[in-house]
C-alpha cells in the first residue's frame, strides 16, 4: 500500500533527461503495469492509482513513433520529444519489443492509441523484411533501408521473435503467430546449422 501511494504521488516524467524507448518500455512501463495488475489482485484498497502513471509514460514514449515509417526513435527526451541528434537508425528488437506492454496498457485503459502505435511499428518493420523473410540488424526509421544486412538471432533481434510469439499467446492474435511462423521458418532454413545458429547476410 505504501509503495502504491509513493509511486502515485512521486513518479513523474518531467526531468531533463533522455531515455531509451526500448529500456523504458520493458522495465519502467512493464514494471508499472505489473504493479497495477498485482495490486488489483492482492491489494483490496487499491483504486488504480498506478495506472495513470503508466499512462503518462506511455504517452511520452508514443512521441517517438512520429516517423515516416512509424518505427520509433531509439531515444526520447522526457519533455522535448524524440532525440533527433541520436540518429535515425534502430534495430528489430527496439521496434518489435513493444506490443506486449503497449497492448496491455491499452487493455487496462481502453485507449487504443498505445496498442495501435506498437502494432503499426511492428507491421512496418515486417514489411521491410527481405525476400527470404529475414530481417537485418540495423534499419533506417525514415526510409526503411537496411543499413546492416547481417541477420541472426542475437541481441539486436532476439526479442522481436520472442514478442511475436508471446503476443500471439497473450492477445490470441493470429497475425502475430503468422509473422512468427514465417520468420521461424526462414531462421531454420537460412540460419540454423545443425544445433547451431549462424549469422548470414540477408
Amino acid at each position: 500500500k505504501n509503495a502504491v501511494e509513493w509511486v502515485a504521488n512521486n513518479v513523474k516524467f518531467n526531468a531533463d533527461a533522455t531515455i531509451s524507448v526500448f529500456e523504458a518500455n520493458i522495465r519502467m512501463l512493464g514494471g508499472l503495469l505489473s504493479a497495477h495488475f498485482l495490486a488489483e489482485r492482492h491489494l483490496p484498497s487499491y483504486k488504480g492509482e498506478v495506472l495513470p502513471v503508466a499512462t503518462r509514460l506511455g504517452d511520452v514514449l508514443l512521441q517517438a513513433f512520429d516517423t515516416p515509417t512509424c518505427m520509433p526513435y531509439n531515444e526520447i527526451h522526457l519533455t522535448s520529444g524524440p532525440d533527433y541528434a541520436g540518429g535515425h537508425t534502430t534495430c528489430p528488437a527496439a521496434v518489435g519489443t513493444l506490443m506486449l506492454e503497449f497492448g496491455m496498457l491499452s487493455a487496462a485503459t481502453g485507449e487504443c492509441r498505445f496498442q495501435d502505435g506498437a502494432r503499426r511499428a511492428l507491421e512496418s518493420l515486417w514489411g521491410f523484411r527481405t525476400k527470404i523473410d529475414l530481417l537485418g540488424t540495423i534499419i533506417d526509421i525514415n526510409t526503411g533501408d537496411w543499413k546492416v544486412t547481417d541477420s541472426d538471432i542475437g541481441a539486436s533481434i532476439d526479442s522481436f521473435y520472442e514478442y511475436l510469439f508471446k503476443g500471439y499467446v497473450l492477445f490470441n492474435n493470429q497475425r502475430y503467430y503468422e509473422m512468427w511462423a514465417e520468420a521461424e521458418q526462414s531462421v531454420d532454413k537460412y540460419l540454423r546449422k545443425q544445433e547451431w545458429f549462424i549469422k548470414a547476410n540477408c
